[in-house]
């Protein structure tokens, strides 16, 4: 199958090019900077919860205080500078 194929079929992908960090790295990476801060993100546990946050949450660590709900943790981590640009979230 060529790729105007894929693309007319809706196949067609981006692979992301770079090294890969793995979730549990990038969330390690991102949970060091944030508690500075006294932050922490968070990932939530039950289908309830993860419609309602989403993939991943911030919370104030002290206060327990939603700051923000469905978070793109590699957005957020290159936000922080905590991702270069030529790593990618491993799949």
């Amino acid at each position: 199958m060529s790729f105007s194929e894929c693309e007319r079929f809706g196949q067609a992908t981006e692979k992301k090019v770079g090294i890969p960090v793995s979730e549990q790295a990038l969330m390690r990476r991102i949970n060091r900077v944030l508690a500075k801060e006294n932050r922490v993100l968070r990932k939530p546990r039950g289908k309830q919860w993860w419609k309602d946050l989403g993939d991943y949450y911030v919370v104030d660590s002290s206060s327990n205080y939603l700051l923000k709900g469905h978070v793109d943790i590699e957005e957020f981590g290159r936000e922080l500078e905590v991702l270069s640009l030529f790593e990618v979230l491993a799949e």
